[in-house]
C-alpha cells in the first residue's frame, strides 16, 4: 500500500532532488513545499489537478521537482513519474531517442519502486 504522505527522492546519479506528495492535500502540500523552498507557490495550482509535477528553483538556483498526487491512484502516480522521469534526464542534458531510451526506462522503473515503498 501507498502511504499518504511527502517525502524526497534523490536522484542519483543526475543530482536532482525529487520531492513526492501522495494522498496530501493542496493546502498541505503549499505548506509542504514553503517550508522546503521557502517562496509562496499558491499561484501554482489550478485546484482541478489529479496529479501535477512542478519544478521550482532554490534560493542557490538549483532547480527540484516536486510531484503530487492528491488522492492515492496508480494509473495517476505512472502518469506523474513519466513527466519526472523526463523532467530529470531534461535537466541531465538526456533527450529521449532509440540511444537513450534505456535510461528512461531505468529511471521511470526506479522512481516507481521508490514511491510504491513510500521513499524507503
Amino acid at each position: 500500500m501507498i502511504p499518504r504522505k511527502t517525502f524526497m527522492v534523490t536522484v542519483e546519479p543526475y543530482d536532482r532532488d525529487l520531492f513526492v506528495s501522495i494522498g496530501v492535500s493542496k493546502e498541505q502540500l503549499i505548506k509542504d513545499i514553503k517550508k522546503e523552498i521557502k517562496q509562496d507557490t499558491t499561484k501554482e495550482f489550478d485546484g482541478n489537478e489529479r496529479g501535477a509535477l512542478f519544478s521550482f528553483k532554490r534560493k542557490n538556483e538549483e532547480v527540484i521537482f516536486w510531484l503530487w498526487v492528491p488522492r492515492i491512484n496508480r494509473r495517476t502516480i505512472a502518469h506523474e513519474v513519466w513527466h519526472a522521469t523526463k523532467a530529470v534526464l531534461y535537466y541531465a542534458g538526456v533527450e529521449l531517442s532509440d540511444n537513450s531510451e534505456e535510461s528512461f526506462a531505468y529511471l521511470n522503473g526506479y522512481l516507481t519502486e521508490i514511491i510504491n515503498k513510500g521513499g524507503k
